[in-house]
C-alpha cells in the first residue's frame, strides 16, 4: 500500500515538473497569466485605428479611417483581395478592418432580405426616398457623423424613426456576413434603423449618444438593446472628451476605466492591465501559487471559484444596487420629457453554458418595463458570446414585432 503511493507520488511529482518545463518553453512565467483570452502582452504598446471619442465624449468610428478604406476598397480589387495585408499595414482594428456590410462579397453570402433589396435596387432603380437612403448605406455603412447606420439627417415622409442604443451586439458581431445582423435586416425590411451600437461600449455612452443625437434623429421610437454581461456596471462612468471607452492597441482593447478610477492614456491602462496580469502578494497561497507556472494556473481556477484573493487593486466597495440603474432611469426619464416612446430590450448573457437574463439581477431593472426574447444557447456563438446568423435573425424578428405593436401595421 505504501509502496503503491509512493510510486503514484512520484509520478505525479515527475508529470508537474515535466508539465512546468514545457509551459515555461512556451513561454508562460511563473505568477503571471492571460488577463482575459482579448488581451495579451506585448513588447512595445501601439494604438489601432478605427474608433475615437469626440468632444462629447461620445465613442464613435473614425470617419477619417473607414471613409478612405470604403474608397480604397471599391476602387481597387488587389487592396479588397488582400485585405489582411491592407489593415496590418494601416494598423486598423479588427472591427473596422474591413467594410461591415461586406457587400462586395458574392450575393448568397449577404442576408436574405438585404439581398432581395439590393438586386432589386440594382435592377429597378430608386423609386422611393427610402430606397435612395438604402443605396447610399450599402457603398457606405458609415455616416458622417461615425456610426454604422445610415445618415441621421435623412428622413422620409411618412417613415417612423427607430434609434437603436447598444454595443458589439447591436454593431452585429459574429455574423457570417454583416448584411446578416439585425439591425441591418431590419433595415432591409423597410425600417428606418438608426443604429448607434459601437462595439465595447456602455449605458454611459448609450446616455450621451442620447443627448447628443436625439435631436438629429428626431426618432419616433428608441430601442436600448442591454446586455446583461458588461452592460451592467457598479461604478459611474462619465464620458469624458476625446477619453474612448477603451484604447485599441495591439495588446487588444484595454478599458480606459477600472472600478471608479479612469486613465487618460492607453499606457495608463495597459499598465493596471499587466498590473492585473500579476498575482497580488497579498497572502500565503498567492505567494505559494506565484513560484511556479502549474502553481499560477491552479490559482487562476481558485478565483474563478472564489477561494482565492484576486483584488488586485484596492477599490471602494461595491453598490448593493448597480450605477447601472441609475443610467437607465435617466435615460427613461429623458425619453419620457422629450415624449419619446422607449424600449429597453434585455439581451441574456451566455456563461459557462447558461444564459443568465434580466432575472439574475432584478434590483437593475425594478420598476423600469422591460422585455427580453426568448433566445436560447442555440442563438450564439459559443466562442465569443455573441448572437450567431440564427440569434441575429431571431432578434430581429422580435424587434420587428415590437416595432408593428408601437406603430401598428403599416
Amino acid at each position: 500500500m505504501i509502496k503503491n503511493l509512493s510510486v503514484s507520488f512520484t509520478a505525479v511529482l515527475l508529470a508537474l515538473v515535466v508539465a512546468e518545463l514545457l509551459l515555461k518553453n512556451f513561454g508562460w512565467q511563473p505568477g503571471q497569466f492571460q488577463y482575459n483570452r482579448w488581451v495579451k502582452r506585448v513588447e512595445q504598446l501601439e494604438p489601432l485605428y478605427g474608433f475615437l471619442a469626440d468632444e462629447n465624449g461620445v465613442f464613435k468610428v473614425d470617419t477619417a479611417v473607414v471613409f478612405k478604406l470604403v474608397k480604397d476598397f471599391g476602387e481597387n480589387l488587389d487592396d479588397r483581395d488582400n485585405s489582411g495585408w491592407y489593415c496590418t499595414q494601416h494598423q486598423l482594428t479588427p472591427e473596422i478592418c474591413s467594410p461591415k456590410l461586406d457587400v462586395y462579397a458574392d450575393d448568397e453570402k449577404l442576408g436574405v432580405a438585404f439581398r432581395e433589396r439590393y438586386i432589386k435596387l440594382k435592377r429597378d432603380g430608386c423609386t422611393t426616398c427610402s430606397d435612395s437612403i438604402f443605396e447610399l448605406y450599402a457603398s457606405n455603412p458609415f455616416n458622417a457623423d461615425g456610426f454604422y447606420s445610415i445618415p441621421f439627417n435623412s428622413k422620409c415622409e411618412d417613415e417612423k424613426r427607430v434609434l437603436l442604443l447598444g454595443d458589439s451586439f447591436t454593431w452585429g458581431h459574429s455574423t457570417t456576413n454583416k448584411t446578416r445582423s439585425f439591425s441591418n435586416e431590419l433595415l432591409a425590411r423597410g425600417r428606418a434603423i438608426y443604429n448607434t451600437g459601437i462595439s465595447g461600449s456602455d449605458v454611459a455612452q448609450y446616455r450621451r449618444v442620447l443627448e447628443v443625437y436625439s435631436s438629429v434623429v428626431e426618432p419616433d421610437l428608441v430601442i436600448m438593446n442591454f446586455f446583461m454581461g458588461n452592460d451592467i456596471a457598479n461604478f459611474e462612468r462619465v464620458p469624458e472628451p476625446y477619453v474612448p471607452v477603451h484604447y485599441a492597441t495591439n495588446a487588444g482593447n484595454l478599458l480606459s476605466f477600472q472600478a471608479d478610477t479612469s486613465f487618460a492614456n492607453m499606457n495608463d491602462a495597459y499598465a493596471n492591465i499587466i498590473n492585473n496580469m500579476v498575482i497580488p502578494q497579498i497572502d500565503d497561497l498567492n505567494g505559494f501559487a506565484a513560484k511556479t507556472v502549474v502553481g499560477t494556473i491552479v490559482w487562476t481556477g481558485l478565483v474563478r471559484f472564489g477561494y482565492a484573493n484576486a483584488r488586485f487593486r484596492q477599490v471602494r466597495e461595491a453598490p448593493e444596487i448597480p450605477e447601472t440603474r441609475n443610467e437607465l432611469l435617466q435615460i427613461s426619464e429623458f425619453c419620457k420629457e422629450r415624449d419619446i416612446p422607449f424600449v429597453l430590450s434585455v439581451i441574456p448573457n451566455l456563461y459557462l453554458g447558461k444564459l443568465a437574463g434580466f432575472e439574475s439581477r432584478p434590483e437593475v431593472f425594478d420598476g423600469l418595463p422591460h422585455m427580453q426574447p426568448a433566445v436560447t444557447i442555440d442563438d450564439y456563438n459559443a466562442d465569443d458570446g455573441h448572437f450567431n446568423d440564427e440569434g441575429h435573425l431571431f432578434y430581429a424578428n422580435f424587434l420587428d414585432s415590437l416595432i408593428t405593436k408601437q406603430f401598428g401595421d403599416e
